[in-house]
């Protein structure tokens, strides 16, 4: 089960459905990608904007797993 807790929210996300909503390759070629992410549950949806998530190759590298890694620096026990 996990659960997130951003800074700018005043909630906590619990077991959200994740969904990456647009790549935002704002430094591709300095290694550091943006996404935006959307986190969804039951009763409510909110989108988060991951920075400076490092990545070499975005043409393959599996955006979930990197979002999923970004993730953890979120998650609350």
């Amino acid at each position: 089960m996990a659960k997130y807790k951003f800074p700018q929210f005043e909630i906590t996300i619990e077991n959200p459905v994740v969904s990456i909503l647009e790549p935002h390759l704002e430094y591709p070629s300095l290694g550091k990608i943006s996404l935006n992410v959307l986190l969804e549950t039951s009763s409510a949806k909110k989108k988060v904007l991951l920075e400076d998530i490092s990545c070499i190759n975005t043409y393959t590298a599996d955006l979930m797993q990197l979002v999923l890694a970004k993730l953890d620096k979120y998650k609350i026990e």
